[in-house]
């Protein structure tokens, strides 16, 4: 399983898909590294994404979002470790 963000700073769009088909749609306030911290993220992460997953392995996170800056990505990709079970990133 993968899984796919589409972030603005309003809300995140989520999906789980498996075999190129979605397997569940999820949403969470906007994420944006820009100008929230790496424990900001963190904490919606863990209170609001990690709790819908779906049991089993995910192998990859595909983050799309406004504000991932290439000066930004090791903020959200620790935040996104750090707060979660996800192992490859």
């Amino acid at each position: 399983m993968i899984l796919i963000a589409d972030s603005g700073s309003t809300k995140t769009d989520w999906c789980i898909a498996h075999n190129g088909e979605p397997v569940k749609q999820m949403r969470t306030k906007g994420i944006n590294p820009f100008f929230q911290s790496e424990e900001e993220i963190q904490q919606e992460l863990a209170h609001y994404l990690l709790p819908e997953l779906p049991d089993g392995e995910l192998k990859a996170v595909y983050f799309y979002g406004a504000g991932c800056t290439p000066e930004k990505v090791p903020v959200l990709r620790r935040a996104i470790a750090d707060s979660s079970r996800l192992m490859e990133i």
